[in-house]
């Protein structure tokens, strides 16, 4: 797992008093975008796919979980050709970036 520990402590001590409350929410939703990325991998849904690995992606970026923004990434350039050929693997890497990162996040206060 690659967190940017620069970009990490950046928004730690841009945000001060903040961060917690945003940490709280990139997790929540965190949760609930890979709980929606598995329903889409099931129902083969490319477009909810495309749509929540975007999103995934930015606020993982955003806050330096590198390889999880990739992983995202890589899903939403499948999912925007149409292909589910890799999809159920990448939302299984997905989600294990995400559970690597909040132990990370969790162990960072």
């Amino acid at each position: 797992m690659t967190i940017d520990i620069k970009t990490f402590n950046e928004l730690k001590d841009l945000m001060e008093d903040d961060f917690p409350q945003l940490i709280e929410i990139y997790l929540s939703d965190g949760k609930k975008h890979i709980e929606h990325l598995q329903q889409a991998v099931d129902a083969a849904d490319c477009d909810q796919l495309r749509h929540i690995a975007h999103t995934l992606k930015g606020t993982s970026m955003n806050i330096g979980v590198i390889d999880l923004a990739g992983h995202c990434q890589l899903l939403e350039l499948q999912a925007a050709e149409n292909s589910l050929q890799d999809a159920r693997q990448l939302v299984e890497t997905i989600c294990q970036d995400f559970n690597q990162a909040e132990k990370f996040i969790l162990n960072s206060f």
